[in-house]
């Protein structure tokens, strides 16, 4: 196994920020559960750095020229974590069916099926755990706005727990104008919208979630022919967070697909 190369590990350690991953068309995954995701995903794996203390464990038809050793002082450089596994592969960005960056509404694709659209949702694991969630109930994309976190920022990725390398990503720049175009299929989660448990929810597979901190944006609440869903409360709480309510309003549309 060949060293990792000072410039390989300041690559690396670039790749910590926005800027150089979208750069360089790469970013880091960690831990070994999430290398055999990216392995089964066919996406392209770079190359991989283990370090000298853990034993070397992957597919026998795994390029050797693709494997770096690391000691531990230069490994926990790299590394995002404070306690780190030992193992990280380099992955490309994926094609456009599985990841792409649009500017105009009329750029978007036709979406098949259920679907999360997100706006300007800001903490990296409510982002990951929406994609966790659109993974389980089989959503055919998650649809961002421009100001959305980062899909391949490590915190996602982690929450993700491999949904990254399944469910389709789109980041759109006219969020806004292409939302009011498909609008007859969107539910906007919203506080005071119609409960989820009597709506005829399945009508709408479309489920757009807000921002942590402000909700909706009040120009898509005012979209003519815009239809809010809510979650009815018991207690006493003040709201849901929305990964959690993401989750909900996920499992009462799939459920009421499955019925109709």
């Amino acid at each position: 196994m060949q060293l990792l190369s000072k410039a390989k590990a300041k690559l690396l350690r670039s790749l910590h920020q926005k800027k150089y991953r979208f750069a360089n068309g790469l970013f880091l995954v960690e831990g070994r559960k999430m290398l055999q995701e990216a392995l089964a995903s066919g996406w392209d794996v770079d190359y991989v750095v283990i370090r000298d203390d853990v034993p070397a464990t992957l597919p026998a038809n795994f390029p050797l020229e693709k494997v770096f050793g690391a000691d531990a002082r230069t490994f926990s450089a790299i590394s995002e974590l404070v306690s780190p596994e030992g193992v990280l592969a380099v992955v490309r960005f994926p094609t456009e069916k599985q990841f792409s960056r649009l500017e105009a509404a009329s750029d978007m694709p036709a979406l098949t099926g259920p679907a999360f659209l997100l706006e300007d949702i800001q903490d990296p694991g409510n982002l990951g755990t929406i994609l966790r969630t659109a993974d389980w109930f089989g959503f055919s994309a998650v649809v961002c706005s421009g100001k959305t976190a980062d899909c391949f920022n490590p915190k996602v990725l982690r929450s993700s727990m491999g949904a990254i390398f399944r469910v389709p990503i789109i980041y759109l720049q006219a969020f806004p104008e292409w939302v009011g175009q498909v609008i007859d299929k969107v539910w906007l989660a919203d506080m005071a919208g119609e409960a989820a448990g009597v709506a005829a929810i399945a009508s709408r597979p479309f489920l757009l979630l807000g921002n942590e901190a402000n909700g909706v944006s009040p120009g898509l609440r005012a979209l003519p022919g815009a239809q809010r869903l809510s979650i009815p409360r018991s207690g006493g709480g003040e709201s849901l967070n929305v990964a959690i309510s993401g989750a909900i309003l996920a499992w009462e549309l799939r459920k009421s697909i499955q019925t109709k």
